[in-house]
């Protein structure tokens, strides 16, 4: 395995015939997609999610995710995966659990009624789905959830005639 071992955390003797060795952080590791720049795991550009609602309606999503590495598992991942393992396994992962919880609910439900519910839920099925293969996720949270912007005009129109027609009530 080109001197990799494992024996427990800190320094480990490496012989001197190994010519590589690999570093991974067994420490709380944050993963973000977001949308505002400097924030997300790609700072230089809108790394936010997109995932369609009950209705087929689009709304953006940012997330952080932390997890951290099974110590136990490190050998394997490093042997099955590699060291760029956020890429091949958690932000798949996330993107995969997000779409398939946020179409089980409506747009309303996601922006305010059923929020932490869903939160719950991301973090329940992210959870089974990366634990298989040696990373444990700590916490999920859900940051940020936007509509489209036809969307929003739409539901502006929608309380400005609202607000016309009580006026017109009085």
């Amino acid at each position: 395995t080109k001197g990799f071992r494992l024996s427990r955390q800190g320094v480990t003797f490496v012989w001197p015939v190994i010519s590589q060795t690999a570093q991974y952080d067994l420490r709380r590791v944050e993963y973000t997609m977001s949308k505002a720049s400097g924030e997300g795991r790609r700072a230089d550009s809108d790394d936010s999610l997109w995932s369609p609602t009950q209705e087929g309606l689009q709304v953006g999503i940012d997330i952080t995710v932390w997890h951290h590495l099974d110590p136990q598992r490190v050998i394997d991942i490093h042997q099955k995966i590699g060291p760029d393992y956020e890429e091949k396994i958690i932000r798949p992962a996330v993107r995969s659990v997000i779409r398939l919880v946020i179409s089980e609910y409506g747009v309303m439900e996601v922006y305010s009624a059923k929020r932490a519910l869903i939160q719950d839920e991301i973090n329940t099925k992210l959870k089974v789905l990366v634990e298989k293969d040696g990373f444990i996720v700590d916490e999920v949270v859900l940051r940020d959830v936007r509509f489209t912007d036809e969307f929003t005009k739409a539901i502006e129109a929608k309380q400005i005639a609202q607000q016309s027609a009580e006026q017109m009530k009085y």
